[in-house]
This record gives C-alpha cells, sequence and structure tokens, in this order.
C-alpha cells in the first residue's frame, strides 16, 4: 500500500524518527547546546522588544573586535525569522527549530531518493542512515542552529538544478543570501551543477544557471539591510575564518577526518565497491540521465569530502550527499548490495537476513548512543548557572575572556556589551596583541598550579588593549588562574558561585 508513491514504511519511518526525536528533545529540561541557536534567539528577541531597524549589526552587543566596527548582521532574515518563537523560553523555542529543520530535511532528502529510484524497499533504510548513520551530523541536527537549515536549502538547490527550474533556483539562492552568510554552501553545488551541465554540452541549460546564481545571489545581498557591511564581511572576514587554526576555534572547524569519522569512512568504503562493481559490468557509463546524477553526486562527494578533511563542519552536506551517492547507484542497479556481498564474502557466512539484522542494531545503538549524550549533560546546560551576570549594572563593558560563552552571557544580559563573541578571528583580525592574551589561557601556563602566566602582567597588557569595567572568566576552564587574579588589588570579586567567575574592575595603580 503506497500514497503519492511513496510506501507506508517509508513514512512510517519518517514518522518514527520525527517522534523520537521529538520526545528526546522537549523531555530534556535544557537547552541543547550554549552555542549559536542561543545567540540568534538573543538577536532575535532584541529585535522583538526594540524593532527591526534597532538591529544596526551585532555591534549593538559587541563594543571590540571586527564585528564591533562593521555595522552589519550576517543572518539577518535568519534572526528575523525566530522572531515569532521569542514568546517561549530558549530551550523550547530552539527544540522547536531543530525539529522544523528536520521536517525540511527528510521531505527534500526523501523527494531526491525518488529522483534517483532507489528501489522503494530500501528507501526506509536511508532515511535512517540520514538521521542515525554519523553521530556528529545526527548531533548538530539538534542544536537549534542555521546549519541545518542550509542543508535543506542545499539538498533543494540539488533538485532543482536537476529539474532545471532556474527561476526557482534563482529565488532560492536569494532567500538564502538574505537569510545568512552560509548561502555560500547552495551556491557552491549550483556553481557545481553549471560544470557539470558543460560537461555534458549542455551550455545552454549552464548559462541559464550561471545566471542564476549570480541573479539571486546579488539580488538578495542587495536587498540586505546592510548590504555595504554584509559585503564587507564576505570579502574581507569570512575567508579567513575557517583558516585560523591558531585561535582556539570551536571543534567545528577542527580537522574532521582525524577524529570519529568511522561513518563517513565507512559510506567512502561502500561507494568505492559499488562504482567498481557497477563499472566492471557497464564498461562505458555516464550514457543515462541516471548516471549523469550520480556522476554530480560523486563530484559534490568529492569536494565535501576534501572539505570536511580539513572542517568537521562539512559534515552537515558530506553525510546527505554520501547517501544519496549510494542510493543513487542502488537506484542503477537494485542488486548491487548482493552482489558486493557476493564478491566480498565467502559463501554462507553471511545470510539474506543478516544485513537488515546489523543496521537494525547499529541504528538503535546510534539512537541510544545520542539519547545517553545528552541526558547525561542536560544539568550541565543550564542557564541559571549565569544568573550571577544579573548583578551587573546595564551598559557596562565586560571583558568576556572565553569567547565561547558569548550566547549564554547575551541571552542573560543583553543590555551590556561585550568584549568578544562568536569568533576568536573577530578579535585576532582588529587587535592580534589582544587576541594573543586571550588565546594564552587556553594553554597550560595558565593551568598549572600554581600558574605560570603572571596573574597581574597578564591583566596589565590585556587592558590597556581592551578596556573593560568587569572581567568575566569561566570557572570550570580557568579555576586555578581565577584563584591568582583573586589576590589582584585592582579587581573585587563580584560572584562567588555559578558558572562564570565576574571581577569588577577598578582603577589601575
Amino acid at each position: 500500500m503506497q500514497a503519492s508513491g511513496i510506501s507506508w514504511r517509508t513514512w512510517g519511518t519518517i514518522i518514527i524518527s520525527f517522534l523520537f526525536f521529538a520526545v528526546l528533545l522537549l523531555a530534556l529540561k535544557n537547552v541543547i547546546s550554549l552555542d549559536d541557536g542561543i545567540r540568534h534567539f538573543a538577536m532575535a528577541k532584541f529585535m522583538a522588544e526594540h524593532g527591526l531597524a534597532a538591529n544596526t549589526g551585532w555591534n549593538v552587543f559587541l563594543y571590540h573586535g571586527a564585528m564591533a566596527d562593521l555595522p552589519v548582521d550576517p543572518w539577518f532574515l535568519y534572526d528575523v525569522l525566530l522572531i515569532p518563537l521569542t514568546r517561549l523560553s530558549p530551550a523550547v523555542a530552539l527544540k522547536i527549530i531543530s525539529l522544523i529543520e528536520i521536517l525540511l530535511i527528510s521531505g527534500i532528502f526523501l523527494l531526491l531518493l525518488r529522483r534517483l529510484r532507489t528501489p522503494k524497499s530500501a528507501e526506509p533504510w536511508y532515511v535512517l542512515a540520514l538521521f542515525f548513520g554519523d553521530f556528529h551530523f545526527t548531533h548538530r541536527l539538534l542544536l537549534g542552529r542555521p546549519f541545518p537549515l542550509f542543508t535543506a536549502l542545499t539538498l533543494a538547490a540539488i533538485l532543482l538544478i536537476w529539474q532545471k527550474k532556474w527561476i526557482v533556483l534563482a529565488l532560492l539562492l536569494l532567500l538564502s543570501a538574505l537569510l545568512s552568510h552560509l548561502f555560500l554552501f547552495p551556491l557552491a553545488v549550483s556553481l557545481v551543477g553549471v560544470v557539470w551541465l558543460l560537461l555534458f554540452q549542455e551550455r545552454r541549460d549552464a548559462a541559464r544557471s550561471l545566471f542564476a546564481c549570480a541573479f539571486g545571489v546579488g539580488l538578495g545581498i542587495l536587498l540586505h539591510p546592510h548590504s555595504s557591511g554584509y559585503i564587507a564581511y564576505l570579502t574581507s572576514i569570512f575567508p579567513q575564518i575557517p583558516f585560523a587554526r591558531g585561535l582556539s576555534l570551536g571543534s567545528e572547524l577542527q580537522y574532521g577526518i582525524f577524529g570519529d569519522a568511522k561513518s563517513v569512512i565507512t559510506a567512502l568504503g561502500l561507494i568505492g565497491v559499488f562504482l567498481s562493481i557497477y563499472w566492471f559490468q557497464k564498461k562505458k557509463i555516464w550514457k543515462t540521465d541516471a548516471e549523469r546524477k550520480l556522476l554530480f553526486l560523486l563530484i559534490l562527494f568529492s569536494g565535501t569530502g576534501a572539505a570536511y578533511v580539513l572542517w568537521q563542519r562539512a559534515i552537515d552536506l558530506l553525510w546527505p550527499v554520501a547517501l544519496l551517492a549510494l542510493a543513487s547507484l542502488h537506484g542503477l542497479d537494485p542488486k548491487l548490495p548482493t552482489k558486493a556481498r557476493e564478491k566480498l564474502l565467502p559463501k554462507g557466512i553471511v545470510q539474506p537476513r543478516m544485513p537488515t539484522l546489523v543496521l537494525t542494531i547499529f541504528f538503535l545503538c546510534e539512537a541510544a548512543l545520542i539519547t545517553s549524550y545528552l541526558w547525561s549533560r542536560d544539568a550541565s546546560r543550564s542557564l541559571a548557572y549565569y544568573d550571577s551576570l544579573k548583578e551587573l549594572p546595564s551598559g557596562s563593558r565586560v571583558l568576556n575572556v572565553d569567547w565561547d560563552i558569548f550566547p549564554a552571557l547575551l541571552i542573560t544580559r543583553q543590555d551590556l556589551l561585550y568584549a568578544t563573541g562568536m569568533d576568536p578571528t573577530f578579535t585576532y583580525l582588529t587587535d592580534a596583541r589582544a587576541s594573543r592574551l586571550l588565546h594564552i589561557l587556553w594553554f597550560d601556563a595558565a593551568k598549572e598550579d600554581p600558574p605560570v602566566l603572571d596573574a597581574e602582567a597578564w591583566l596589565a597588557s590585556l587592558l590597556e588593549r581592551i578596556p573593560a569595567d568587569y572581567l568575566v572568566l569561566q570557572r570550570r576552564r580557568h579555576r586555578r588562574f581565577i584563584h591568582e587574579l583573586a589576590h589582584l588589588e585592582e579587581l573585587t570579586p563580584v560572584s562567588t558561585e555559578g558558572a562564570v567567575a565576574i571581577f569588577e574592575i577598578g582603577d589601575r595603580k
């Protein structure tokens, strides 16, 4: 029995997966992560209270660094779309965002499977692999951030290229450019589409696709309310962020392939085996429309795979593209899995139902792993740990040493001005000396007992670069160094508990 050409088994798989995520997320008390999702929610809340015109850029919250000097919100439309959710708590709002993004990704992914003519009996397994095949991909889906939305938009761009709907592609890129600077991902895929069309001598469609890219992105940037600042950000700041390796960037910008990459390596191996068998039996390929789609996906897989070697963030696109490449080969020859099993394994060692059993156990284990991971850390993600910040006077300049806890500080107090936030590159681009002084606390010099780093000299040098009224440090990360700072005459402790240590900065001798 089927509905709209999609089996009830596939529908059931999507519904059960969605319910699993919904129950898991809503059962957790706190936010899933203390990072970017909260920051975007805070900006949306600011606009809900003060109006859209009040959003002149992230300089409304920062007084130091590149984003303090540049009037632009690179996530403008995305932040605007969150405004209706600001009536809810950050924890609930971000979980709703994650569930919406999961629905978008699953819907577009299923449409792509249908275009690839993947066997209907295999569709549920590809859906399960999408959501439970790679821990990092699944975890990032649940953070309430804009990245999964752009995974959906990028997959939609692939679909539109195959359908040759250039006007809709232009509109999608226009919307993407207004939503966030992450439009570069669907744009990159669209440009791959131009090259792909040229490979098969489809010059007219290649020209139309290229025009759609230029028109959509160009008009989106021009319509952005901070257009000039947006262009400056895209050309001078954003390109430097992924390559600032020495600045203690977040884990998503670290090398991906040298971490937990077993799922990616497995997918790479399966694609290689399936492609080898298919190529050997066909001898000549790339002739049919289905084979051309496969080539398109292999090009994307190569590109996203190379990006994943450098940046773990690429898993957002690499994982669905890898599964689509497998599904494409499966659609070209539904018996490929059986042929691969017969060629690679001794006869009789694998029973027909064994792959189903192995996959079921694997996906259940991955679901249990993500559940355990989120549950065990739920208490540590309470925003109440930052309530001590509420004691500070409005408009104070806060020198927050740890850039990565900026979202939690911001959602607690939006009426303060912060020295760092969003990315350490922004501090480095404006003041390399100040950046090094902040970065040095991540090294063992400040973690020794007693710390090798001289607290008084460090503070004096830092305040010369970044004047401030209050100094804020994460307790868990700098416990020993905080003890040293507490003995300095110019610092007066404001809080003795919570996630952060707060010192009022007095006049320095």
